[in-house]
């Protein structure tokens, strides 16, 4: 057995935004790719990111930090005055920032997807954008998840905390804006970070966001002062914040797969990312989560699984796998 991942770059492609024969020529492609590496897309796995990006086109996140936005930007401002006098941003202070995030990113969630009316927000989204008929078997495991969560408290609650802490995770770490931060005050900004990672590690709920995340904003500082030290170095940031709910199994399913009756299965990640995004996300979060050898947290054990990186417009594809980062 092996499961099957799309990241929603890749289910936006085989939706009724586009024209029929486009649309039935991309899935006609991501089939052909099945039948090579003997994948079953019906093993296809659905996350809480996931099923907010398919049900949800206007980028909920973006939506929601967009009522406190001016509040983001005094909050990077002040972080930066504080390390330009050579200080780091302690605990306390910390902690009340983090605390006022949870609070207006669960009232954001708890609005935009209340429990009464969430099945219906899945059937309204389905009906409007309808999936190739060859990904008829996504389209019913959506409604089903949606009619889950309608149904179940627990499952429900899980599902908005996943979203409120993921949330959190990537705002409040942006509040250290590592573009500005010069050299000169980089171990400050790094004592900062560790205090930042110290409290998110005690209070977060959504370990996998986690580590995914730290390894990435680590790199990220780490980068930005280098090239503050090398002017003219290309830079691309590999924490997303805004822009959308970035699945942090994009990270965790090529190398930890899927369980399954408490066995773990390998996990085939599609997606239209860059190929040096993608390489780089593997390369710094094995960096920051494996090393051979070493206990794995949770009882985890390794999986050498793989992402597709698919080129719909060229028909083309690399695979990339993660033995090659072990």
């Amino acid at each position: 057995m092996s499961g099957v991942f799309y990241d929603n770059s890749v289910i936006t492609e085989v939706r009724s935004q586009r024209e029929e024969k486009e649309l039935s020529e991309r899935a006609a492609f991501l089939r052909e790719i099945h039948d090579k590496y003997l994948l079953n897309p019906e093993q296809g796995i659905i996350t809480n990111k996931q099923f907010v990006e398919i049900i949800s086109r206007d980028k909920p996140r973006k939506l929601i930090i967009s009522g406190f936005s001016n509040e983001i930007v005094k909050k990077r401002d002040e972080f930066k005055q504080v390390i330009s006098q050579k200080k780091a941003i302690e605990h306390e202070f910390l902690l009340k920032e983090y605390s006022e995030l949870q609070n207006k990113f669960r009232l954001g969630f708890l609005k935009k997807f209340p429990q009464e009316s969430i099945s219906s927000l899945t059937h309204k989204s389905l009906r409007k954008d309808k999936f190739d008929r060859s990904f008829f078997w996504l389209e019913k495991a959506v409604l089903r998840y949606g009619k889950k969560l309608a149904k179940n408290t627990v499952l429900y609650s899980d599902f908005i905390e996943t979203l409120v802490n993921d949330s959190v995770i990537r705002v409040f770490l942006s509040l250290l804006n590592c573009s500005v931060i010069s050299p000169e005050f980089y171990d400050y900004a790094k004592r900062t970070m560790e205090n930042m990672c110290g409290l998110l590690i005690k209070t977060s709920k959504s370990n996998r966001s986690l580590d995914v995340n730290l390894p990435c904003v680590m790199a990220s500082l780490m980068k930005n002062a280098n090239a503050i030290l090398k002017p003219g170095e290309a830079f691309e940031p590999l924490l997303r914040i805004e822009d959308d709910i970035a699945d942090p199994d994009l990270q965790f399913f090529p190398f930890f797969g899927i369980s399954v009756n408490k066995t773990r299965y390998p996990v085939t990640v599609f997606t239209t990312e860059s190929i040096n995004r993608v390489r780089e996300r593997l390369r710094v979060c094995t960096a920051g989560l494996v090393e051979v050898g070493r206990n794995l947290p949770g009882g985890l054990v390794l999986i050498r699984g793989r992402t597709i990186v698919v080129d719909f417009p060229n028909k083309n594809y690399v695979v990339i796998g993660t033995e090659e980062y072990l």
